[in-house]
């Protein structure tokens, strides 16, 4: 029994000669992503399709030849420099060739490693797949055809299975994150993600902070890959098993009917004098500068500025008067006829009211 083998070099030069191309254009996608918003996992996936080449071109080549040798390591380079655009350490990101080239100090030698390892276990495979072809006139077309259709078969599933089974995996771990956070935000302060936290009613917009159905604190939703999906979807499961939560403030969130209605109220305190602490968290000034929650908060102009721990806002309405005042655990900032918040005592911000003339 003799080893039938196959060897036409051009041929497998022009295999990678065009797996390098391809890895540029795969990689284009990844390497001018900024990192945000994220760039869809199976453009990452497509990234690590390079190593198909060389299993390709091995069918025809062989490692023992030094011009074969010569052209993995070309390959192995230029696939390398490539393959470090796609990296993303720090959003947002600028990637150029500079730091393209600095990358493969990195790249490079693992890629010439993946490489001459992935060499020598194909060279191994396809001299096995190769010894079992008998080499008897009769049979051997057919059984090399066989063969050789095999190894097709499972290029094509490497092509295919490569940028799937990458996107796949990445789905699947931001599934999991998604649950993991909500189990663990759900034992003291779980959010809710909102496509947006506007609402318009008449003249007025409304901006909530908490969500008015959970009483749980509202995230604004950004470009993820499915995160807030999950772990919308986890918090309401969890409600429906346990109920609303005990730090959730459903009962206590006022109506937006009765907002719109204290803009023209007359019935809470003036505040005279800036700046003042409603509370240890809230923090009313106007022109001048203040040091609240370990930052120095300054304005240039004599507009509201409300400075807490979560947020730091300005209520850019001119020099209208400021009133408040407390109903229960909600305390309420009014600035003119034309702007109300609703505030907690720790200084998240409840729900607003902008009316615009």
């Amino acid at each position: 029994m003799a080893r039938s083998e196959i060897r036409r070099p051009e041929l497998a030069n022009g295999i990678l000669i065009f797996g390098a191309l391809a890895h540029v254009v795969l990689c284009v996608p990844a390497i001018g992503c900024r990192g945000y918003p994220p760039l869809a996992p199976i453009w990452y996936g497509v990234t690590y399709l390079w190593p198909v080449a060389i299993l390709v071109s091995g069918y025809f080549d062989s490692i023992r030849f030094e011009t074969r040798r010569k052209q993995l390591i070309i390959y192995a380079l230029v696939t390398a420099f490539f393959s470090a655009g796609t990296i993303v350490l720090i959003v947002p990101r600028d990637m150029g060739p500079g730091l393209m080239l600095y990358g493969s100090i990195i790249f490079g030698p693992l890629h010439l490693m993946v490489t001459f390892v992935l060499e020598f276990a194909i060279q191994v495979f396809y001299s096995i797949g190769r010894n079992l072809v008998d080499r008897n006139e009769n049979t051997q077309r057919f059984k090399f055809s066989a063969f050789s259709l095999l190894s097709l078969f499972g290029w094509i599933i490497l092509i295919l299975g490569i940028p799937l089974g990458y996107k796949s995996f990445v789905e699947f771990s931001e599934n999991n994150f998604a649950i993991e956070c909500a189990d663990s935000h759900w034992k003291t302060k779980a959010y809710i993600y909102l496509d947006s936290q506007f609402d318009q009613i008449g003249d007025c917009s409304i901006h909530y902070g908490f969500d008015p159905e959970t009483g749980l604190e509202c995230k604004p939703r950004r470009a993820d890959l499915g995160f807030a999906d999950r772990y919308n979807e986890r918090i309401n499961e969890l409600i429906e098993r346990d109920g609303i939560p005990q730090y959730s403030i459903k009962a206590i969130i006022p109506e937006t009917a009765k907002l719109i209605k204290m803009l023209d109220s007359n019935t809470m305190d003036l505040v005279e004098n800036f700046p003042i602490d409603l509370t240890e968290n809230i923090h009313l000034m106007r022109r001048g500068s203040s040091s609240r929650s370990g930052a120095t908060n300054k304005s240039s102009d004599d507009y509201l500025s409300i400075v807490t721990p979560h947020i730091s806002m300005s209520v850019d309405n001119c020099l209208l008067p400021v009133h408040t005042i407390k109903d229960g655990e909600i305390i309420y900032i009014c600035s003119g006829s034309d702007w109300i918040g609703a505030f907690l005592s720790d200084g998240r911000m409840v729900i607003s009211v902008s009316r615009f003339p």
